[in-house]
Order: C-alpha cells, then sequence, then structure tokens
C-alpha cells in the first residue's frame, strides 16, 4: 500500500481519492502523507513549480524537450493533476520509444508491443543467451539535466513464453 500511496501522493493525489482507490481509512491516507512528503520534500517543491508554471503559462516542457499546452482551467486542481503527471509520464514514455526504436533499427529482436513502461520482444529462444544483454544496453537512455548531471533510468527483463511468467 505504502507504494500506491506515494505514487499517488507524487501526483497530487488527495486523501479521500488515495483512501478509495486503496480500500484504506482516510485517517491511515491522511497520516501518510505528511510523513512522505516530510521524507520526499522535493514532491512538493515539484508540485508548486508545475503550478507556478501552469498558473503562469498554461505551458509546460518536459526533460526530453516536449511541450504541452494545457488548456482547462489553470486553478483547477484536475488541470493542476494533470500538469504535475505530464513530465514524469512524458519523459518516461519518451524514453522508452527512444529504446524502442534503437532496437528496431538495431534489429536486434522483433518488437511485439509497447506497455507504457515496458517493451515485449520476440527472438530465436536459441539466441536468448546472447540477445537479452545487447537489448538491456540498448534500452539505457540519458536523459540530460541541470548543471551537467545525467538521468539513466535502468532497466531489468523477464524471459518466458507468457511475458516473463
Amino acid at each position: 500500500m505504502c507504494k500506491k500511496l506515494g505514487h499517488g501522493s507524487n501526483y497530487g493525489g488527495k486523501p479521500a481519492t488515495l483512501a478509495t482507490q486503496s480500500k484504506l481509512p482516510i485517517n491511515v491516507v491522511e497520516q501518510f502523507q505528511p510523513k512522505y512528503f516530510a521524507a520526499f520534500p522535493a514532491h512538493i517543491r515539484w508540485h508548486a513549480h508545475v503550478d507556478a508554471a501552469l498558473r503562469r503559462t498554461g505551458t509546460l516542457v518536459s526533460l526530453s524537450g516536449r511541450k504541452r499546452h494545457f488548456w482547462g482551467r489553470r486553478n483547477d486542481p484536475s488541470t493542476l493533476r494533470e500538469a504535475i503527471a505530464y513530465d514524469p509520464q512524458c519523459t518516461l514514455a519518451d524514453i522508452v520509444n527512444t529504446a524502442m526504436l534503437r532496437i528496431w533499427l538495431a534489429q536486434t529482436a522483433t518488437i511485439m508491443f509497447q506497455d507504457h513502461d515496458a517493451l515485449t520482444f520476440q527472438y530465436p529462444e536459441h539466441l536468448e543467451d546472447e540477445i537479452v544483454p545487447i537489448i538491456q544496453k540498448q534500452l539505457v537512455q540519458t536523459v540530460p539535466l541541470k548543471d551537467g548531471r545525467e538521468m539513466r533510468i535502468p532497466f531489468d527483463c523477464k524471459v518466458g513464453w507468457n511475458k516473463g511468467d
């Protein structure tokens, strides 16, 4: 439940909504969120940054450089939640799609589909020990950040006949 509450809090979820979604009493969520944000105060700063940009221009630019206009009311909490979710979701999709393109261009494996933050491939089974490490390297996408920093999201792989299960 901590993962569900943390993830929901990251995206601006309110106690009543998170309590309903997690099937927990609202007082549990109300006690959780202040402790969570005390441990991870950057989320509160991120929410304030997005809120200020949304109210000022109605436009956000993701880490990957994608620009989006928000046409809803800029002071509407649902517009703010949508804006808070924009950059993390957009950037992750751009990272996954760039990796998918890289793997397709290299013809490492046949892409079956993309599942938001995952990719499914098929390849000759007897080449698995050779292909999986290549795919794992091709999945890594470096995203430049401020002050010369870089972000790389690690990926794991599951193999099997039924999406790794």
